[in-house]
Order: structure tokens, then sequence, then C-alpha cells
């Protein structure tokens, strides 16, 4: 079967997108930051722990926790056509996550232990039925990269390995204990006697001992990683699996791990047959407390949580336009130049004066590109002399550059690099305000009252004790059919095992029907969800007519003047729909504070805000 590789320019250049450390009302925001960068690709780690909240259950949809939501991801991803390298695990090393990504029921095991191997088996089952239908050409996920811990690394090494495996290999290796003696210079009386070798610190001595126990650990890494990239082809996967196999290798591009905020300083070449994983290009801060293993995750990216950009975005950005698009000049502190049809893309690593060369009869329009995707005619760049004349400006008064565009004729479609990359921007803020739309529609839902059957007979008035006592009945009658369905349950798996299928498979999370109802509740203050119901249903329709009128044009040819329309017609509905959330907001903290609203009305309060957050983040980019 092909390859995304086999349809793609080389090198490909991933950055990660730890999804899982990211609120979801950032997730646009930031993945279009991606983008800006020059990647063509993420990379998701996907961590067990996070994932699978017991040893049944899993969650990757977002039934627990917004941030679990890895079908959203993914399916965010494809829409802003930024194809994705999965990293299932089993560990996430030099990722800061707890416990190097293992559930804490498998800590201290390392990727050969046997025990880790069955957990595994049904940790790739769980997520592979969940995500293998978005695996290309179908979808985004163009690869999978897996991580089997420190298994060469004495430190890390497991008693199952030294005490167990370590005497089995030798005697594969040794007919006998004599042999062995012989070629170890011992008298063991046994091969069981011989323990593995630990290594002092600076000792590097080379005796058969010690080049048996490296032989024995290069084995059982090959074995391990065959094992695992084998139990992801047995459960359908057809995408390449890093590290590949040998027969592989010649194939497809090498996989080469590059530190993000040390790239803008990186002097080596290029290799044309190379897949990059750039790693931390986004600082999160405040590290979520249920993942990372420090308060702050990639201080020094150039990508900050908010996406306002370092210094050293433009600078690494520049490295990568100029390999991947043909970029002219950018010697020193020259400004990188793109050329496109009629024209051309002007960026720089810092604030630098540019001075481009134009053809003959040329006097073109310049446009000032910004971070947040506004398009501006650029006052400060002249056509004059046959240059085209202007400061480069990273960042000032009026915000942060992107880059900027200059047009013999802003009249005729953009095509190639520049319609892509505008197109991307577009796509972003569509998406956004769709996904808000969608749970705003949701949340509508929730808190309309359910629905009611005809009315019945008039019957006599209950008492308030009546009413709790049916209620009490009600929940123990839930709790006892809840311990019946989970007897069940253990029945069907205990005949499962009985007929020899020792395999579990995982359960999906269910959401919490109840976490947002109209039982929040009561009396009169019922009317406020219902008028909050058809205020989010309002919104939700403007936003909704909003992302489709976008989609519609998304066909159409892109000119400056359609970009910037279109652009417009976002932003203005993003900020309509804001202001009215956010009055919603102002609302709910008035009636809480006056106990209008009973105070878990904040779990309302909370979502309404964090959408508008989404809208503010996700389409104004701000």
């Amino acid at each position: 079967m092909s390859t995304y590789f086999e349809s793609t320019q080389l090198p490909v250049f991933a950055a990660e997108f730890d999804y899982f450390r990211i609120a979801p009302e950032r997730r646009h925001l930031l993945l279009a930051r991606l983008a800006q960068l020059g990647v063509n690709a993420v990379t998701l780690t996907v961590p067990w722990n996070f994932h699978q909240l017991d040893e049944q259950t899993v969650d990757f949809s977002g039934a627990t926790n917004p941030r679990r939501n890895l079908l959203a991801v993914l399916n965010l991803c494809a829409e802003l056509q930024l194809p994705c390298v999965l990293k299932p695990g089993p560990f996430c090393q030099n990722n800061g996550i707890l416990n190097d990504g293992l559930p804490h029921w498998l800590a201290g095991l390392t990727a050969a232990d046997k025990p880790l191997y069955a957990a595994a088996q049904i940790w790739f089952d769980g997520l592979t039925r969940a995500v293998r239908q978005m695996a290309w050409p179908n979808g985004p996920i163009i690869a999978l990269s897996l991580d089997f811990g420190a298994t060469g690394s004495s430190p890390a090494l497991s008693r199952q390995l030294t005490e167990v495996n370590w005497p089995i290999w030798l005697r594969k290796r040794y007919p006998d204990v004599a042999a062995l003696n012989a070629a170890y210079g011992s008298n063991y009386r046994s091969i069981s006697e011989v323990e593995f070798p630990q290594p002092e610190p600076g000792d590097d001595s080379d005796s058969p001992q010690q080049a048996d126990a490296q032989e024995f650990l290069r084995r059982v890494q090959q074995a391990t990683h065959n094992r695992y990239r084998q139990m992801l082809a047995d459960a359908g996967w057809q995408t390449p699996i890093y590290p590949l196999d040998p027969e592989q290798a010649g194939d497809l591009p090498a996989l080469v791990e590059q530190s993000l905020p040390d790239f803008a300083g990186w002097a080596e070449p290029f290799a044309p047959d190379v897949f990059y994983n750039l790693r931390q290009p986004l600082q999160i801060n405040v590290n979520p407390p249920d993942v990372g293993s420090a308060p702050t995750w990639a201080g020094r990216a150039p990508i900050r949580a908010d996406g306002w950009l370092r210094r050293s975005f433009w600078a690494i950005r520049q490295q990568l336009w100029q390999h991947r698009l043909s970029a002219t000049g950018a010697t020193g502190d020259a400004p990188c130049v793109i050329p496109i049809p009629q024209g051309g893309i002007i960026t720089a690593a810092r604030d630098v004066p540019a001075k481009i060369p134009l053809e003959t009869g040329h006097k073109p329009v310049a446009f000032r590109l910004a971070a947040c995707g506004e398009l501006t005619i650029a006052p400060n760049f002249k056509a004059a002399r046959g240059r085209l004349s202007g400061p480069f400006v990273t960042e000032d008064e009026q915000g942060q550059t992107d880059f900027v565009l200059y047009l013999a004729d802003p009249k005729l479609p953009l095509d190639g690099f520049a319609a892509d990359y505008l197109r991307r921007l577009l796509a972003a803020q569509t998406s956004a305000l769709s996904d808000v739309a969608a749970n705003l529609r949701e949340l509508a839902t929730a808190l309309s009252p359910r629905s009611q059957a005809a009315p019945s007979p008039k019957k006599p008035a209950r008492t308030p004790f009546a009413i709790a006592e049916a209620r009490r009945g009600l929940s123990n009658a839930e709790a006892a059919l809840q311990k019946a369905a989970a007897a069940i349950g253990g029945l069907d798996a205990g005949f499962e095992t009985i007929l020899g299928d020792e395999r579990q498979a995982l359960t999906p999370a269910q959401a919490d029907a109840d976490y947002i109802s109209p039982d929040l509740f009561r009396g009169a203050a019922r009317e406020t969800a219902r008028r909050v119901a058809d205020r989010c249903q309002k919104i939700a329709a403007g936003l909704e007519a909003a992302a489709a009128k976008l989609r519609a044009a998304e066909t159409n040819p892109l000119t400056t003047d359609s970009y910037r329309e279109q652009y417009q017609s976002a932003v203005s509905a993003a900020q309509s729909g804001g202001e009215s959330l956010l009055e919603i907001v102002s609302e709910f903290r008035q009636a809480i504070a006056a106990g209008e609203l009973p105070r878990l009305t904040w779990r309302v309060h909370h979502r309404v805000q964090s959408l508008a957050s989404q809208l503010r983040r996700g389409v104004l980019r701000r």
C-alpha cells in the first residue's frame, strides 16, 4: 500500500501539538500558529495514563475531560489540512509527562516485560478502534511513532529482564556452564548464578560478560520493537510505524528529533529525505497537574500559550521557509522572499529594512498580514526605481506581523502557497465558529426542560415529604440497576475467560449527563434556564450562518479583497456572538451573587465563558 510520504515533497517538518496540555478553546488558535510557523504536519503524543482512566475505561471523546477529546483534535487537523503523526506510547519519554506516560498500576515495568505487553495490546486495540478510520488517505494520520522506554539503559532494567530473561538467553548462547566459564574465565557452578553486569560509573571495560550483556539488550530491544509493531499491524494499521522495520528503512524517510527552541541557531543542513519531529514549539503555563510533572512546559518555545509570538518564531520560520519554498535572499540579516505569481512574500528573522528588486515597469501593492490574520495595506512599503522598499517590523503598537505580501495586480486570484496559506487561516476561523455553535446547541438542549407527555388527569397535590421520598426511591433504584449492570458485565467477562478469550476490551467512558441540566434550576430560576437556552440557540444560528458563508466561498477564487471580506465576516460574527455570551456571563454573575440562582449554576457560567474565550482566541486570535 502506498504511503503519504510518496505523495508529498520531502522533508516533512512536524511540530508537536500537546493537545492534552491545552484548553480546548485554544486549540484553533495554536494549530493556526503552528501552520504560520511553517510546519507541514503535527505530532500528537497520546499519553496512555491520561486517556485510560482505570484498567477497564478509556476516553478519547472528551466524555470525562474536554482535553481528552482526541477525536476532535484529529478532525480539526483534517480541516486545517495538517497531516498527523500519532505517538501512542507505550511510553512518553522526555515529554514531561507523569510516570513517562504509563498508567500508575503499570509503574516500574519496562517495554519488554510480559505484563506490559498484555496491557499495551489492550491499549493499542482501544486506540485503534477509536481512530483507525482517520488514517491516511481517509484521514490525517500519516504515521505512527512508538516509544519503547529506556529498554537499553541499565538503571531502567526490570527484574524480569535481569533475573528471568537474562539466564534464559545465556542458556541458549552457551551449551553448558563449562562453555560459559571458558568464555568468561570464571568458575560458576550453574548459569543461574551469572548476574546481569551493572557497570559502575566510569567503568568502560569490555569484558566478555559486558559484551554479552550489550548483545542481550540489543536483541531484547529489537524483539520488543518488532512485537509492538506487530501489535499495531495486527490491529489493522497500514501506515508506517516508527522506528521502522529494517526492511522498510530504505523506502521511507528517517525520523529525526529536533528541539525547536534550539532550532533558530541550527547550523546543520537539512537532509532531503528526512522526516523532522520538531519538539516543544508551544509554551504551556500552567502545565495541567493531571499530565505534567512540572508546572510549566517548554519555557523557551517560540509560541506562547496565549498565542503570542516570541522573537525566535520569525528566525525559525525563515529557516523552514527557505528550505521548503525555494526562498531567495536571507543572507545574514537580509529578509527572505518567497516568489509567488505576480509578486512575493517577505519575512525576516528580525526587524530589518527590506529592498526587493522588481521587474521593469512593476509597481506592486504591498499588504501587511497581521498575526491575527487581518490583511491591510502596508503604507511604509513603496515601489520606486525598480525596488520595493520598506521596514519589515515583527511587532509594533498595531500588533505582530505575519508577513508582507506584494502583488502586481491585487485583483487577480491568488494561487499556490499564498492562497493555501490564507485559506488555512480562514479554515481555522470557520472551524472555531462551527465548534462554538455546536457547543451552544448542546448547551441549549441541556438547559431546555425535557419534553413532557400529554397532561394527565389532575391528581391530589403531593407533599414535599412525598416528593422527597419518591426522589430517594428513584435514586436507590438507579443505583441498584447500575450494580446489576456491573454484575452482568462481570458475568460476561467471566464467560469470555472460560471460553479462552482473555483479552478484555476497554470500555469508552460515558459523559456525565447531569453535568449541566435543567435540574440545576428550581422554581422561578427555571425561566432563566429557558431564556439562556433560547439565547444560545440564537447565537448558534448566527455563528452557523457565518461559517456556512465561509465554507461556500472556499471553492471560489481567492483575491486579497475576497480574503479581507471573509476574514471580516468571521470576525464580525465572533465579536457579535462573543458580546452576547459575555452578557449572559454578566447576568449569571449578578444573579448568583444576589442568591437568585443556585451556586451550581457556576457550571453553566464557566461553560459560556469558555465558549466566549474560544471565539476570541480562535477567530479574533487575540
